[in-house]
């Protein structure tokens, strides 16, 4: 997906509405004017990058940041969230990367199915393939992240963590 089309599809599917985000934005003239931004086809009108970031942080839709990274042959990493039980995220990451990897294999099957690559596909497996890249890359920043710490009591290897199996 290019940049365009991601601010554009941030906006419409907003479940709030074009109007609720452009008065959240501070858009003067509202849903009209924000329509016009992400129209990729207007040119009087462009989503300034500030406006970008909010539309992200309000809607949590990073489809435009991932965009942008693309472009630029670079993936974006979501930043570990270390306040949660450690041996919880580990384990949440693996199975985020192994239900991605489950898609990927699935479109790539889908694809090959009549032996012609479209467009569309192509797209749907780069997205896909960039999913599976991120959680990887977010897990093993996770793993840096507790890398040389003290262990505690629900760290992973200390052995007495609540799902760590009990030995016999």
């Amino acid at each position: 997906m290019n940049v365009a089309a991601a601010a554009h599809a941030t906006v419409h599917e907003c479940l709030a509405g074009t109007a609720w985000l452009a008065k959240q934005l501070g858009i003067r003239g509202g849903a009209a004017v924000l329509n016009s931004k992400v129209n990729p086809y207007t040119n009087t009108h462009h989503l300034r990058l500030d406006e970008a970031i909010q539309l992200m942080a309000i809607t949590s839709d990073y489809r435009i940041l991932q965009a942008v990274a693309f472009q630029c042959g670079f993936i974006c990493i979501r930043l570990p969230d270390t306040s949660t039980n450690q041996e919880i995220s580990v384990m949440s990451h693996v199975l985020e990367i192994g239900q991605h990897k489950g898609d990927l294999c699935a479109t790539i099957k889908d694809i090959f199915a009549d032996g012609v690559v479209t467009p569309a596909e192509a797209g749907l497996f780069n997205s896909l393939a960039q999913k599976i890249c991120t959680e990887v890359m977010s897990l093993a920043g996770y793993l840096s992240q507790l890398a040389n710490k003290k262990p505690t009591p629900t760290s992973i290897g200390a052995g007495y963590g609540p799902l760590r199996q009990q030995r016999i």
